[in-house]
C-alpha cells in the first residue's frame, strides 16, 4: 500500500478490487467462422481458395472444415472451447485467446452420407491481464463467458452434380464424349 493524499493533504484509503468505480469496462466478444472446403484436391488452411459456405460431395466422401476462432472483445478469452457435435475432430481448446488476435484450424468428417449443417460453437472466458476471470462489479461473480455460432452445409449427390455457395461454380458437372472445334 502506498499512501495517497487529497489536494487538501488528507490520507486517502487503499483502493481496493471490488470497488466498482474502478471497473474499466470489460466488453468481452468472440467470433467463429466455419467454412467447408469445395477443392476436389484439398485447399490451403492459410489460402483463400476454395474455403465456402456450402459445398456439394459425392456420397460416402470426406470434406475437410476450417475453423476460424476471433477475440473481438477488449479483454483476453481463457480457455476458448470449440464444440461441434456433428464432426468430434473439429472439437478443441485454445488456452489463450488474447484481444483482437485470431486462431484457424482444419478438421475432416469423413463418411458423408446424407446432407448436413454443422454447426461449430465457440465459448471464451473473459480474464484479466492475469488470467483470472474478469469480477464483474454489480454481481460479484465472474463476467459470463462469451459465445458465438457458425455452420458450414455439405450436400451429397450421386449423380455427379455441383452446386457451390459463396463461388461461380454451379450447375451439373459432366464430360462430354467429343471436343469442339478439334
Amino acid at each position: 500500500y502506498i499512501p495517497v493524499r487529497d489536494s487538501k493533504g488528507a490520507l486517502l484509503p487503499p483502493l481496493k478490487t471490488s470497488d466498482p468505480s474502478h471497473y474499466f469496462g470489460a466488453a468481452p466478444d468472440i467470433r467463429i467462422r466455419k467454412e467447408v472446403c469445395a477443392l476436389v484436391g484439398g485447399c490451403d488452411p492459410d489460402g483463400h481458395d476454395g474455403w465456402v459456405a456450402t459445398t456439394t460431395v459425392k456420397t460416402g466422401s470426406s470434406v475437410q472444415f476450417r475453423i476460424t476462432v476471433r477475440n473481438t472483445g477488449n479483454v483476453d478469452l481463457a480457455p476458448v472451447r470449440v464444440t461441434d457435435p456433428v464432426a468430434p475432430s473439429c472439437n478443441t481448446v485454445i488456452d489463450s485467446l488474447a484481444v483482437g488476435t485470431s486462431q484457424s484450424y482444419v478438421c475432416t468428417l469423413t463418411d458423408i452420407t446424407a446432407d448436413l449443417v454443422n454447426v461449430a460453437t465457440a465459448t471464451g472466458q473473459p480474464v484479466d491481464g492475469n488470467g483470472k476471470p474478469i469480477i464483474d462489479p454489480s454481481s460479484g461473480r465472474p463476467t459470463r463467458p462469451v459465445t458465438d455460432t457458425d455452420d458450414a452445409a455439405v450436400k451429397v449427390t450421386t449423380d455427379g452434380s455441383l452446386a457451390v455457395t459463396g463461388t461461380e461454380v454451379t450447375g451439373v458437372l459432366a464430360l462430354a464424349g467429343a471436343l469442339v472445334g478439334m
